[in-house]
């Protein structure tokens, strides 16, 4: 046996045995066999190998999607239709993004390539990917006259007669076919940007976010003084409801402002949705719809080509086949050589783009119907504090009537978070906007009844100062007028 390890040591092996990662192969006398089964033994090895690094990368990413769609259920500063668009759909577009692009990195495309060609495969391939592929939309529904979505049968036919049947548009001496009207031609190239594309559309969903947090610094600065352990509720009147401070020109540019970012939302959604269109050539626009009415069809119908007359959604979004042309030419001291190849490829990664764009078809247009919703409520909410300012009763109300929006705003948040709060809040505002009664050449006077001017017409609801003094006031009265 030591004899037998001494051999096996001193075997001219390129590869040594402990960086093999799959149990030895069967040790056998004849050296000539050794050297068979250490090469099919490392041969399993790369590929467990291979296996291994594939698994973990998987693994990895897949982690980093749970990490990435895992959502903090909390209270946070914005309404919960932009909480939909800047953190649910920045996490779709991320997932999404992520996806593709581990595609991007890994897969590849490949060629038909005769043996008879003088190009090596692999140029073919990596040719291809940076040349792009195209297919025929005419052939869209010529489903029995196609191979694959957009491709004739036969290569040679490239346009159509006018009774409708394919045709050649140049024979092969190079004649032109004048009868012959050739097909247009539609280029893909979305696999070699697309996941860059999808990120960017992550950074517009939370662009709103951020001016959000621009322009709601009060309501913020609120919140964050609500998580105190103790709140003076005088501090907060001085604070939020002082004109000095918070000036009511301000409260009212943040109110519509605030109705502006809602628009945003909108118009972020709607861009993404039309923006996802143009750049898939018109096929993205009602992409949810079709797959849903191809998903109804049974399953002969739906998978196989050549049964019926409609092709799958998938493909006419991002055909997974198509031509690609190569001109090939050389020249030397002696020879000029020019060849065109046309070889029919299969584009892997648009099978998983077409998957991933059913997701986001339906992800970004319930996000255009919820943020026209975000909008819907907040205007609502301003109709309904106003209608309330219109009509007396408890003396809650009362006081809303002397508020402007911001500050009713003001006032929910904080009876949503601490009542007792509230109630203290309140109760120096009806002190403080609520004026006590005077008295004016010996009658009694409702200072509350004074004319204002309204805080909803653009008034910061101070009580006008009565312009002149009746000769008969006494001068006391006239005194107390003047430091009021």
């Amino acid at each position: 046996m030591d004899g037998d390890d001494d051999y096996n040591n001193n075997l001219p092996l390129t590869r040594s045995r402990k960086d093999w990662s799959c149990p030895k192969a069967v040790q056998v006398s004849d050296y000539f066999q050794r050297q068979q089964t250490f090469a099919a033994s490392s041969a399993h090895a790369d590929s467990a190998c291979h296996f291994n690094n594939t698994f973990s990368e998987m693994s990895l990413i897949t982690n980093n999607i749970k990490t990435i769609l895992n959502i903090k259920i909390k209270a946070r500063h914005d309404s919960y239709t932009d909480q939909y668009m800047r953190i649910f759909m920045v996490k779709m577009c991320v997932v999404s993004s992520l996806v593709m692009g581990v595609d991007w990195f890994h897969d590849t495309v490949s060629c038909m390539v005769p043996s008879s060609s003088s190009l090596k495969p692999t140029f073919i391939h990596s040719a291809c990917w940076i040349q792009g592929f195209y297919v025929y939309p005419e052939m869209a529904h010529r489903i029995a006259e196609s191979n694959y979505y957009g491709i004739p049968k036969n290569m040679d036919f490239d346009g159509v007669l006018p009774s409708g049947g394919l045709c050649q548009t140049y024979t092969r001496q190079g004649i032109r076919n004048s009868v012959c009207r050739p097909f247009a031609k539609r280029y893909y190239l979305q696999y070699q940007w697309m996941p860059f594309y999808i990120a960017s559309l992550s950074l517009m969903y939370y662009l709103p976010y951020v001016l959000f947090r621009i322009v709601n610094t009060d309501m913020i600065s609120l919140k964050s003084t609500l998580t105190k352990e103790k709140v003076d509720g005088a501090e907060i009147v001085e604070t939020y409801f002082n004109y000095d401070i918070n000036s009511n020109m301000k409260m009212r540019i943040r109110i519509g402002l605030n109705i502006i970012l809602k628009g945003l939302y909108i118009a972020v959604s709607i861009m993404a949705y039309l923006c996802t269109d143009s750049l898939l050539l018109g096929n993205f626009k009602n992409y949810g719809v079709e797959w849903i009415r191809w998903s109804h069809f049974n399953h002969s119908r739906a998978f196989d080509f050549f049964v019926g007359n409609e092709p799958k959604p998938g493909n006419v979004l991002l055909p997974s086949f198509g031509y690609c042309e190569i001109q090939e030419a050389s020249m030397d001291i002696q020879h000029v050589f020019f060849n065109k190849n046309k070889f029919i490829c299969e584009i892997s990664p648009n099978i998983l783009y077409q998957y991933v764009f059913v997701v986001l078809w339906f992800v970004i247009v319930s996000s255009i119907a919820i943020s026209i919703a975000g909008l819907i409520i907040n205007l609502a909410g301003h109709v309904i504090t106003m209608a309330c300012f219109l009509k007396d009763g408890s003396p809650a109300k009362k006081v809303y009537k002397k508020l402007s929006l911001r500050e009713c705003e003001y006032l929910t948040f904080i009876r949503r978070k601490n009542i007792p709060l509230y109630g203290e809040v309140l109760g120096k505002l009806s002190k403080q906007r609520m004026k006590p009664r005077l008295e004016m050449n010996g009658n009694i006077m409702d200072h509350a009844h004074e004319p204002t001017i309204p805080l909803m017409n653009g008034g910061n609801g101070v009580h006008k100062r009565p312009s002149k003094v009746e000769s008969s006031a006494p001068p006391d009265s006239a005194t107390r007028w003047s430091k009021i």
